[in-house]
């Protein structure tokens, strides 16, 4: 299977304390766990990943609580 880039911008500008972020990537390998850091309100942040196959499923938790879910095409080649 071909590796292909995912990029996302993530915007927290609904968040109104710090929490915890998780970012779930699932592709034809599998679910990983691609950003689990504490962010405060207004934090933006940008993800580059690689993954298998011409879709990724991302799933945005706030601690813990899922609050986004979306799939995304790749961009590009690896």
């Amino acid at each position: 299977t071909k590796d292909y880039v995912y990029q996302a911008h993530i915007s927290l500008s609904d968040l109104t304390k710090q929490v915890r972020v998780r970012v779930e990537m699932t592709d034809s390998d599998g679910t990983r766990v691609v950003h689990d850091e504490p962010h405060s309100p207004g934090d933006e942040f940008d993800l580059t990943e690689t993954g298998k196959g011409k879709k990724a499923t991302f799933k945005i938790y706030y601690d813990d609580k899922l609050v986004l879910e979306y799939t995304k095409n790749a961009d590009e080649d690896a």
